[in-house]
């Protein structure tokens, strides 16, 4: 991926020709550079003192390590001196890299060897009183060298994210990208105003009719509620997040709390026994819900037979039915330009593909 630190926010702009520089960060080199220095001079006063004054107070492997992890964090603090071009016109990317010490990198790619535009996201984790948080992508995607994959947008918002994907489809005339289950699924630049019914309509929807309505055996199951047909989603895949949880905290709570008369362990030991204890009450009590017809997709979930979370999508504004890698911790995401209902209960592979099935063919 031809990009920078995830936390800075990546605007290209939306008209053609697409430029982005980025210059050399000499805080960064003088930082690291100053850190490795540090290392590496240990590693050799302490070599030194081994090998010319015949002493011994630390074994030899520790000024190696220094001295070699020093060396190596030097040589890392030299690519931030890179200067870094991309331009994007004229149906061809080209990408350019100059470092002053390191070798220079420079190519050119036309549009044909791009699969497509992807839109996706990712969780940067967070640090010392910096909260994690998700940053919002839109990446070229190269159809055989990741290294040429280049960052068109980032955000930390979602608003707009969606469009400003499909706006770059239709700049590059390049096909917009959902990760599926080994590969991506693509639209074309031009079907992405059209609902997921028109798109099958159209035979531009990659469908497999399931082999029968009867879901898999496993955490799915058609059941009749009030005269409409809806399929339930066991929550018991959770159950081996909220047994670790209930197990440590249940032993933090007696070994180092109760017989060591450790108060403080006691109550983290309690926090930890309890949420434990939640997690497993859902995946026992706690099921998800979802049921489509031709006019739209519904989901809610329960939590000891009480209904929460109710919402409902339109077919005409559904545009895409998402399974693959979970997508970002969710077993499948049905979308449109406004919003998002996701399946959060864990599923195979299996019932992810045969509920996409199923939702697209009650919507057709």
């Amino acid at each position: 991926m031809i990009g920078f630190q995830r936390k800075e926010i990546v605007d290209l702009g939306e008209k053609l020709p697409l430029h982005r520089n980025k210059d050399p960060i000499w805080a960064l080199f003088l930082f690291f550079s100053l850190f490795g220095s540090i290392f590496s001079g240990m590693g050799f006063l302490l070599l030194f003192q081994l090998i010319w004054r015949s002493r011994a107070d630390v074994p030899l492997v520790v000024p190696l390590i220094a001295l070699l992890l020093g060396t190596g964090i030097i040589f890392l603090s030299l690519h931030a001196l890179s200067r870094t071009r991309i331009d994007i016109e004229n149906g061809i990317v080209r990408y350019r890299k100059t470092n002053p010490i390191l070798k220079s990198v420079s190519w050119a790619a036309s549009f044909s060897e791009y699969e497509g535009v992807l839109e996706h996201q990712m969780v940067v984790p967070g640090g010392k009183n910096r909260p994690s948080h998700t940053v919002y992508l839109c990446d070229l995607i190269h159809r055989t060298d990741k290294k040429k994959n280049i960052e068109l947008y980032s955000s930390r918002t979602s608003s707009d994210h969606r469009a400003r994907a499909e706006r770059f489809s239709r700049l590059l005339n390049l096909p917009m990208l959902v990760e599926g289950e080994n590969k991506y699924e693509k639209r074309a630049a031009g079907d992405l105003d059209l609902s997921v019914r028109e798109r099958i309509s159209k035979g531009s929807v990659e469908m497999i009719q399931p082999a029968s309505l009867r879901p898999p055996k496993g955490r799915l199951s058609r059941v009749a509620l009030n005269g409409e047909e809806w399929i339930s989603i066991s929550s018991i895949g959770y159950l081996p997040l909220g047994l670790p949880f209930a197990g440590f905290g249940a032993a933090l709570s007696v070994f180092a709390g109760i017989m060591s008369g450790n108060w403080i362990a006691l109550v983290f030991g309690t926090i930890f026994f309890l949420i434990g204890l939640i997690i497993i009450l859902a995946s026992f009590c706690g099921r998800e819900y979802i049921g489509a017809d031709r006019e739209g997709v519904s989901h809610y979930w329960t939590f000891l037979r009480r209904r929460f979370g109710q919402v409902s999508m339109q077919a005409r504004a559904i545009e895409e039915i998402r399974v693959g890698r979970r997508n970002q911790g969710q077993g499948l995401q049905v979308i449109s330009d406004q919003m998002r209902i996701g399946i959060f209960s864990p599923l195979s592979k299996e019932d992810r593909e045969w509920l996409r099935s199923y939702l697209l063919t009650k919507l057709s």
